[in-house]
């Protein structure tokens, strides 16, 4: 087990955290239990942000804009940056609130490890930032637009995993 108590462990190789196969009869903590939860909420607060900037590109095509779609694209680039810092202050006010740091951080790393239906959203998020990003830079638009294609996307494969969900529990 790791000592989180200073917060001062940084690992350089975070994608295992979200790419990897999971033994289902293993019970051991993750190796890097603090990487493990902040990479969480951080994208969590990404994938809000993304998702909530969905509701601009129907909002600027009404109200009349012709650039409604670069709008909705920066806009989303703000709302995913907003989110991801809203959600890094929480994470750290959390845990220096926390009585014991250690047993709280591995227990919610350890919950959120090994949640296979969680790790499958997760990945779907990052395939769907990274196509994103691939698309923004295609189309040679602004840094902050970029983003907001990379959030968008992102939302936009987490909703496309719930559907595809749905339909095989149905």
């Amino acid at each position: 087990s790791q000592d989180c108590s200073t917060m001062s462990e940084v690992d350089y190789s975070l994608l295992h955290i979200f790419f990897r196969s999971i033994d289902p009869n293993s019970h051991a903590y993750p190796g890097y239990p603090t990487a493990t939860l902040s990479s969480h909420v951080l994208l969590k607060g990404f994938q809000l942000g993304g998702f909530l900037a969905l509701f601009t590109a129907p909002a600027y095509a009404i109200l009349g804009y012709k650039d409604w779609a670069k709008l909705s694209a920066r806009a989303a680039g703000y709302s995913s940056i907003i989110f991801t810092s809203i959600g890094g202050i929480m994470l750290c006010a959390k845990i220096w609130s926390m009585e014991d740091r250690k047993d709280g951080i591995e227990d919610r790393a350890y919950r959120i490890y090994y949640n296979q239906r969680q790790n499958s959203f997760d990945q779907a998020s990052i395939v769907g930032a990274t196509a994103g990003l691939i698309m923004g830079r295609g189309l040679r638009i602004g840094g902050m637009e970029t983003l907001g294609v990379c959030g968008l996307a992102s939302a936009g494969a987490i909703l496309a995993l719930r559907a595809a969900i749905g339909r095989k529990e149905a």
